[in-house]
């Protein structure tokens, strides 16, 4: 026998907002026996990478013609102050909504009446006209929320689109019933639905509904999850929905997607780049066979077979594939097409949920989806407060167990992260190195770069880790408003600073920076690509761009040191790898970062290799990749224009090649509704 949840108060919900009316004994006047005007209320669960970060409570009342949702969504993450997002809906008997108010890391108010709309926001107070279907969302959480715009969209005959204010239009599907195996003894029927457009959140939000309409689950493309109470040991049910989901979505993406080569084919006339440090090749020609690199070299010295198709590439450059050393896949299947389509052909993804990366790596590699090529690297934290992820350590034995859980589903390397405690730091490198698995992540906060280098790890994400070092004892592991202050007192000609960078070098530790995102605020001038982004992503990422940093002074100062930092290392011979984690601007926060590298000091050339060369090597690949050499997988990307002169020009990514076929950028980009 299949059941929904027939909880009162929910049941009692739906009369109440199909105009029902709860009854009263005649003639009473107590107040203990009138009606409670709430008529459904909630508890959800709110977690971050499946490790439990907050909770948010929501209730439904009905006061005679208005219906009115209020929800407040707490959640601490990681060591990040403790934040409070609290929202309320008023919204008419046919659910239209009447007033929204959102306050807590955005601060917003909608108001309409007679066809228009009042908004006060960031940008302001403006008045607008609304006619037809609309709804007030911005942001997924609270997850109240998008529950109410799911029955909106059920009461008002499941248009395609709903225009959303103040911005943007959200796709609602219903993408199937799904029977949770056992609750409370009972097989029970859900209905799973998705939402697409909802503001910083992009690839959309699953939800798993009663049939009652009460939220049940919440799964996003941003790390986050939410479970509503009771239901929390049906995690891993909701978990392997939403992983089947998200492949199926990317096998179905990348069947939409046609490539203009494959077989025999060669780039005939574009400038060489092969990644090797050698000066260019002008009028070049590169033959690629089966996947594989057959001839690289002068055109007055490399024949082109006869069967080969040719692809003219005159005024355009020829590089390797691109690597991303720090990504967050999650679980967006758009996030694999935007990496190809801005020329990225392998990507390192640090710490992402082990259903969602394992299962998106053996899809590619099975030919199934389109992307670059995944190495995994599995995240272990400690069990204690800000901690990060599922997988948690307090004891040596259960360091162990969780390397070897990450080496037996076929991850390359072990990522620290920040929590770990000092004394299991070793213990981890010595089971990852026993295993053949080299150790990244963060510097631990109980230890200094120099400690954590010294304990094993082989490489170190994040340049501010490695600068976190230079700073006093209790700023380690501060939130910027403590750092930037801190970073005045920081001398990178000190000895404190001399013994961290030859430590470095000694030990041959590569670094990835991420300073995509971390030295300067994003606009149209520091990223072009911002002005093409899906609207969800485009006003979120303006909207935290936009707030002032702290100490906008010391901001400036604590950047120019970062980057006088990452000089001082690359000229010691430190090898950086570049990397952009988790990003607003997926594909084109790589270009940003080697921009980066190049004001820091590095030639062209050597940000180039940066994203080529250097991290073949790092990850014991570069007799397969990172240069353009005959025998060589035929991993490239097609430039329109000259990185050697400008770093800029690495943006005009005109065709992808990877898998023995060739994609064309634009077509990939317009593909997850990225404009070009």
């Amino acid at each position: 026998m299949l059941r929904t949840l027939r909880s009162p108060v929910v049941a009692a919900a739906v009369i109440a907002l199909a105009g029902g009316a709860q009854a009263q004994a005649p003639g009473s006047t107590s107040v203990a026996t009138q009606p409670s005007p709430v008529v459904e209320h909630g508890r959800l669960f709110v977690y971050r990478r499946q490790n439990l970060i907050g909770t948010e409570r929501y209730e439904v009342e009905r006061r005679g013609d208005t219906v009115v949702m209020r929800a407040t969504h707490d959640f601490s993450d990681r060591t990040r102050p403790a934040s409070e997002i609290t929202a309320e809906l008023r919204l008419d008997t046919r659910l239209t909504p009447m007033s929204y108010r959102l306050h807590g890391d955005i601060e917003l108010s909608v108001a309409v009446e007679h066809g228009m709309t009042l908004i006060r926001d960031e940008g302001g107070t403006r008045q607008q006209p609304v006619n037809g279907n609309f709804f007030t969302a911005v942001g997924p959480a609270p997850y109240a929320v998008p529950m109410m715009l799911i029955r909106y969209w059920l009461a008002h005959g499941r248009p395609d689109t709903i225009p959303l204010l103040p911005y943007g239009q959200a796709a609602v599907r219903l993408l199937g019933r799904d029977t949770l195996p056992y609750h409370r003894g009972v097989p029970m029927l859900l209905n799973r639905y998705i939402i697409r457009g909802l503001d910083d959140l992009w690839g959309g939000l699953t939800l798993w509904l009663d049939g009652e309409q009460a939220l049940i689950a919440a799964i996003g493309g941003d790390s986050r999850e939410a479970v509503r109470e009771g239901f929390q040991a049906a995690m891993p049910f909701f978990i392997r929905r939403s992983v089947d989901d998200a492949v199926s979505r990317a096998e179905t993406l990348s069947r939409s997607i046609a490539s203009d080569h494959s077989g025999t084919f060669a780039l005939v006339g574009g400038t060489l780049i092969d990644g090797g440090g050698g000066p260019a090749v002008r009028d070049a020609i590169v033959v690629v066979r089966a996947g594989r690199i057959v001839a690289a070299g002068p055109r007055s010295t490399t024949q082109i077979p006869s069967d080969a198709a040719r692809v003219d590439a005159t005024g355009m450059s020829i590089l390797p594939g691109l690597w991303d050393m720090h990504s967050h896949l999650s679980k967006i299947p758009d996030y694999l097409v935007s990496h190809l389509a801005a020329g990225v052909t392998t990507v390192r993804d640090m710490g992402s949920e082990m259903e969602w990366s394992a299962a998106f790596r053996d899809a590619r590699a099975r030919g199934r989806v389109l992307g670059p090529r995944l190495l995994l690297a599995g995240m272990i934290d400690g069990r204690a407060p800000g901690a990060n992820g599922l997988v948690q350590v307090a004891t040596a034995e259960e360091a162990r167990q969780a390397v070897r859980r990450y080496h037996n589903a076929g991850y390359q390397q072990i990522k620290i992260y920040s929590v770990i405690p000092a004394e299991l730091l070793p213990v981890i490198t010595a089971e990852a190195h026993r295993l053949g698995m080299p150790v990244v992540g963060h510097v631990p906060y109980a230890m200094t770069a120099v400690d954590a280098i010294e304990a094993g790890m082989d490489q170190v994400s994040h340049l501010w880790a490695v600068f976190n070092t230079l700073l006093p004892d209790g700023v380690r592991g501060a939130n910027t408003q403590v750092r930037y202050p801190a970073s005045l007192g920081v001398d990178l000609t000190g000895k404190t600073a001399r013994t961290l960078i030859e430590t470095l070098r000694r030990h041959g530790t590569a670094i990835d920076p991420t300073l995509a995102h971390e030295v300067a605020p994003l606009t149209v001038a520091t990223e072009p690509g911002l002005q093409h982004l899906p609207p969800e992503l485009q006003h979120s990422t303006v909207r935290k761009s936009s707030a002032p940093p702290p100490h906008p002074l010391r901001a400036d100062v604590y950047r120019t040191k970062v980057l006088e930092l990452l000089r001082l290392l690359h000229r010691a011979g430190v090898p950086v790898v570049a990397g952009t984690d988790w990003s607003a601007l997926p594909g084109h926060s790589l270009h940003r970062e080697l921009e980066t590298y190049v004001e820091a000091g590095m030639t062209p050339m050597e940000a180039i290799q940066s994203a080529t060369i250097v991290p073949a090597r790092v990850m014991r690949l570069d007799r397969e990749l990172g240069t353009i050499a005959v025998g060589k997988r035929a991993d490239m990307v097609v430039i329109d224009g000259d990185p050697l002169r400008s770093i800029r020009e690495i943006r005009n990514v005109r065709a992808v090649i990877t898998g023995g076929r060739m994609y064309d950028a634009r077509s990939l980009w317009r593909r997850i509704g990225v404009a070009r």
